[in-house]
């Protein structure tokens, strides 16, 4: 009976030189017989000694089946093969030119080796820097004119750290950007908006600036009423000065 041999190897580089491809595997199938043939073991392995012994090629695996499907298992000795319990020589492999040996198909890739699945380790939960709280985004609007902020107090350094927390500094320019005759509204320190009754502000700096101390002192509007004793209100964002 014929036989269904499987060789599985590498083809020879394509740079030219005479190693092999060993990153590419591919596999042919070699038809020895029919179904009525005497084909003995010697002659098999006459068969797969043709192929080891070629030179375009590097065999590294060989399984013959018969066409009964009896699988034989090939093994690579010294100078040789094992079939069964026989061993056979490259040099019985002279006669294998005589035999009926017919190539099944075209050479396919083998299917690479599974490698055995690595343990799976949660990812670390990232760390997420905090949000920056942007500053309050104020709408352009038209500026009517500026105007410098004088309060109408007696010592009015003395509420520094209020106005600062109101965004407002004594003896600076502010841009007012809406009026009812009574208040102004202005555009304060941290880009806000603040409601400052006009009578605390004139066209040029007045005798109420400070001279010689930088009175500007960096700082957020308060969420809290600050009560001052002096007449008028001054309103910044949901905060009201009396």
């Amino acid at each position: 009976m014929g036989y269904i041999i499987t060789i599985k190897y590498h083809p020879k580089a394509e740079d030219g030189n005479f190693g092999f491809d060993l990153e590419t595997t591919e596999e042919k199938e070699l038809k020895l017989g029919e179904i009525g043939d005497e084909i003995n073991h010697s002659q098999l392995a006459l068969t797969i000694l043709k192929q080891l012994s070629r030179r375009d090629i590097y065999v590294f695996d060989v399984e013959a089946v018969e066409f009964v499907k009896k699988v034989l298992k090939v093994k690579e000795s010294k100078n040789g093969i094992i079939i069964g319990q026989k061993k056979y020589t490259f040099d019985d492999a002279k006669d294998v030119e005589n035999l009926n040996v017919q190539e099944i198909g075209t050479p396919t890739p083998a299917a690479p080796a599974v490698a055995p699945a690595a343990p799976v380790v949660a990812p670390a939960a990232p760390v997420v820097a905090p949000t920056p709280i942007a500053p309050p985004i104020v709408p352009v609007q038209k500026v009517i004119r500026k105007e410098y902020f004088d309060p109408e107090l007696p010592n009015p350094e003395r509420l520094i750290p209020q106005f600062t927390q109101l965004g407002l500094t004594i003896g600076k320019q502010y841009s007012i950007i809406a009026e009812d005759g009574v208040k102004y509204t202005i555009i304060n320190d941290s880009g806000g908006r603040s409601t400052v009754p006009m009578q605390h502000f004139s066209a040029v700096s007045g005798q109420n600036l400070i001279q010689g101390q930088n009175v500007r002192l960096p700082g957020e509007s308060s969420s809290e009423d600050i009560p001052l004793s002096y007449p008028g209100e001054v309103n910044a964002g949901s905060t009201y000065i009396r």
